[in-house]
């Protein structure tokens, strides 16, 4: 079904952006919200869509036992912010993310080492 295919795309490409979120229980998450890595922001020059934002979201909820705080930090571009506001504001209220298009869900390699670089760098201070 098509939902079935967001839902296992939204993982997939979720779980890319957070390898080492899960296996570790989480009683809540305080994010900081920078949305100038939103497709459009001037300064990020990166590609992530607002429904990109609501997936992590979505999936973050999951294993945060749904205690999600999310601070807004940064974002240069008003439309690119507001957009991924009401993509995640939308999902902490329990919508359900808007799909993410297949063809956009697979992350950059460069941004792949990043997130792996990152997540070794900070698994020891998570346990």
């Amino acid at each position: 079904s098509p939902e079935k295919e967001m839902e296992t795309t939204s993982k997939r490409s979720t779980i890319s952006f957070y390898p080492w979120l899960g296996p570790i229980n989480h009683n809540s998450c305080f994010i900081s919200a920078g949305f100038d890595s939103g497709l459009g922001d001037p300064l990020g020059n990166c590609c992530v869509t607002s429904e990109c934002y609501g997936v992590m979201t979505h999936h973050l909820m999951s294993v945060c036992k749904g205690k999600v705080i999310l601070a807004l930090e940064g974002g240069y571009n008003l439309t690119t912010v507001s957009e991924g506001i009401r993509a995640c504001t939308s999902v902490l209220l329990g919508d359900h993310p808007d799909p993410i298009d297949p063809e956009n869900a697979a992350p950059s390699l460069d941004g792949m080492e990043s997130i792996q670089t990152a997540g070794e760098n900070i698994a020891p201070f998570l346990g």
